[in-house]
């Protein structure tokens, strides 16, 4: 059996001791025992490569004296320490008295600490959780706190009103994802709980979240009633809650006030530009805000019907409000996924009509990461990389919380064979989504590096989990036949011509694989495997 490679020198090793023995002196930890005994147990066990291993059970018998009965499950004790051991380390490291060679991390979700290294020493992040010792997404949060909007319950007792209570989260982490100072969850992990009894402390451990804001929302006739709640995921202690019982036209002030408060309560700070209003890229018609709502709700879907039904909303609200800038952008990025599953008019003239549309969306509200995003989607299709790598980067300058962003940009890297910068995107953007398994980019970075075998099983797992993608089966056709497993390939591109009998491959191959060679191989095994040249 092979011996596993240490990612730390044996002088960073001693160092990382001395740095210990140092904090286990400090009068924080001399006064917290059981705290200076976790410390030094996941410490020890990460430099001795089980940082893996560690598990709820294992440290509360091996640390806090359970015996083999010990459930996690029922005894929060762990957790508990976790989130103090995790505040108390903050509290240490914000002593600028304290002469750091190294600085020990221990995030939430994981019992494996992180080693910063300062200027004297090295400049890596170092951590037991990755192949090569360093966690390249460990940027995406940096030491800002990280907060878990779940969705809001709808209480109305009527379940086609679902999708206002999501919209209403949903609003609130786009508002949210404004504050730099704050990193917000992404919709698809923190929706994951939805009609799901899970704990708060739990939730907040799976996403790695600080605070978690959960709520209710009950429409009825032209009142709306929202609740919401904001907790201390470390001890479950309330932080702020309030009660709106408002005229549905009040929804707007309803949504910025929660956040307001929110932010208030985390002790953050509002830029100027801020304080005007955090809901820029919105409308104050009521009517178009709803017709948004029930597109988007229908738009993450990938059946022709619910795509036409999205497509007819977002065009509603547009005719509404000729300015609802996150209507134009919404629309674009549905007229961009149309093009692509080969749902949309056979031309290049949706891509264009999509351009327009971000073009708009980005004029109305030039600061908003959305609208950019969604730009860069466009000309990430109409192969101008350029162009889209600059708008994604400038959506996660204006919002460093845009796990799609990175998720685009990460695909973009792949298709131009940059696999290694691809899987630092991918890592960031997991921080943020933790939930969300991105079998897409991580299928396309195995396929450009020719791991076909590998390619096969994310690409499967992507079908499955979303089986109207057609893109997901054209890569899983293409690594299924240049593995040599031909009859798998021909049943993927029978799928295809099942969900879209008239799906063409386009001869041009834009927005795709920008490495010539793979790029041209792609295409000639999917035509011999029988999908017809669009052009």
């Amino acid at each position: 059996m092979g011996t596993t490679t240490s990612p730390w020198t044996p002088e960073e090793i001693t160092v990382i001791r001395q740095h210990l023995v140092n904090m286990l002196n400090n009068a924080l930890f001399i006064q917290g025992e059981r705290q200076s005994r976790f410390l030094q147990y996941i410490v020890e066990k990460t430099l001795a490569g089980e940082g893996r291993k560690l598990r709820q059970f294992n440290i509360g018998v091996d640390v806090f004296d359970r015996d083999a009965s010990f459930d996690p499950s029922v005894d929060s004790i762990v957790r508990v320490e976790a989130g103090r051991l995790r505040a108390k380390l903050r509290e240490y490291y914000s002593d600028e008295s304290n002469n750091n060679s190294v600085r020990i991390e221990m995030r939430k979700g994981k019992y494996a600490v992180d080693f910063q290294f300062q200027e004297n020493s090295s400049p890596a992040v170092l951590t037991a959780n990755s192949e090569t010792g360093k966690d390249e997404g460990s940027h995406a949060l940096d030491n800002r706190p990280v907060i878990a909007v779940l969705a809001f319950v709808n209480t109305s007792g009527d379940p086609e009103q679902d999708y206002f209570a999501d919209g209403i989260s949903e609003d609130i982490i786009t508002d949210l994802s404004k504050f730099p100072g704050l990193a917000v969850i992404a919709r698809h992990s923190s929706f994951s709980y939805k009609n799901k009894t899970v704990a708060s402390q739990d939730i907040a451990e799976q996403l790695g979240a600080d605070y978690i804001l959960e709520g209710s929302v009950r429409k009825s006739g032209s009142r709306v009633r929202i609740s919401a709640q904001l907790i201390n995921s470390g001890d479950l202690r309330q932080i702020w809650a309030e009660r709106y019982d408002h005229q549905l036209d009040d929804i707007f002030t309803v949504q910025d006030d929660v956040t307001r408060k929110i932010v208030a309560a985390l002790q953050l700070t509002l830029r100027p530009s801020e304080n005007t209003s955090l809901r820029k890229n919105a409308t104050t018609r009521l009517e178009a805000y709803d017709c948004v709502l029930r597109g988007a709700e229908y738009a993450r879907h990938s059946s022709r019907e619910d795509l036409m039904q999205a497509q007819s909303l977002f065009r509603r609200a547009i005719s509404l409000d000729a300015e609802y800038a996150e209507a134009y952008a919404r629309l674009s990025r549905l007229y961009v996924y149309l093009w692509i599953s080969g749902l949309g008019k056979s031309s290049g003239g949706i891509l264009q009509e999509a351009m327009e549309l971000a073009g708009r969306a980005v004029e109305l509200c030039p600061n908003s990461a959305l609208t950019h995003a969604a730009l860069g989607w466009v000309y990430q299709w109409l192969n101008e990389n350029d162009k889209a790598v600059a708008e994604w980067r400038l959506a996660i300058e204006l919002d460093a919380s845009q796990a799609d962003a990175l998720n685009w940009l990460a695909l973009n890297l792949a298709w131009a064979g940059q696999t290694q910068q691809a899987r630092e995107k991918i890592a960031c953007a997991s921080r943020l989504d933790p939930l969300e398994k991105y079998y897409f980019p991580r299928g396309m970075i195995a396929y450009m590096e020719g791991q076909y075998g590998e390619a096969i099983e994310l690409f499967e797992k992507l079908t499955i989990n979303d089986p109207a993608f057609i893109p997901g089966y054209l890569f899983l056709a293409c690594s299924c036949s240049l593995s040599g497993q031909q009859e798998q390939a021909r049943v993927a591109v029978q799928k295809i011509l099942q969900i879209n009998p008239d799906y063409k491959l386009s001869r041009a191959n834009k927005g795709s694989i920008t490495v010539p060679d793979i790029r041209e191989r792609f295409r000639n095994t999917l035509v011999q495997l029988g999908l017809p040249l669009l052009d």
